[in-house]
């Protein structure tokens, strides 16, 4: 048991809770909504708009991006990339079709990066997820053996403020960035 807060001013007592902040990541993968507002990922069913749950996933961390695979889920579940400032996580989300109860289990936590995680795509053909970073690189973790397989730095030394990717392998990969100054 923890101690009880002190009082504050006019009454009001300090609450430990999750964070919550503004919207900051938005993905789609139908018939869902996924939606990072601080630290937490809230699954709505869009067909129902309604919140189905919420789950902590990046303990004081903000969520900048979520991302899914293209296509339709397996049966057992989707496997979504959830990451912020430097870290990344892999989870895999079900949803019970009976009664729409929704299960978030973690499948791998990344090892800390260096710079900020932009953005990440899943690189289906490979078998690979590629890890975009504000140091304007791209890392490449292998999802089966889980360990990183290389790290493409870009010939442009800047510090980026967006990158967005598209692809499903190596080879169709590309890769759009912005830094401050408008390049």
């Amino acid at each position: 048991p923890s101690a009880p807060t002190p009082p504050l001013r006019h009454g009001r007592r300090l609450r430990l809770g999750s964070y919550l902040g503004d919207v900051s990541a938005l993905s789609s993968p139908r018939p869902l909504l996924l939606a990072g507002t601080g630290s937490e990922l809230l699954v709505y069913d869009l067909d129902a708009a309604r919140l189905l749950a919420s789950f902590r996933v990046l303990d004081g961390v903000r969520v900048h991006g979520i991302r899914a695979p293209s296509g339709s889920p397996p049966a057992d579940g989707r496997t979504v990339a959830v990451f912020g400032e430097r870290r990344v996580k892999l989870l895999r989300l079900r949803v019970d079709a009976e009664d729409g109860g929704v299960r978030l289990e973690l499948e791998q936590r990344l090892p800390g990066f260096d710079h900020w995680v932009l953005d990440a795509c899943f690189l289906e053909v490979d078998g690979l997820l590629a890890v975009g970073l504000g140091d304007n690189s791209v890392a490449l973790w292998d999802l089966t053996d889980r360990v990183f397989v290389t790290r493409v730095n870009s010939p442009e030394k800047c510090l980026l403020y967006s990158m967005r990717m598209w692809g499903d392998s190596v080879r169709s990969l590309l890769v759009v960035s912005g830094t401050i100054l408008n390049e």
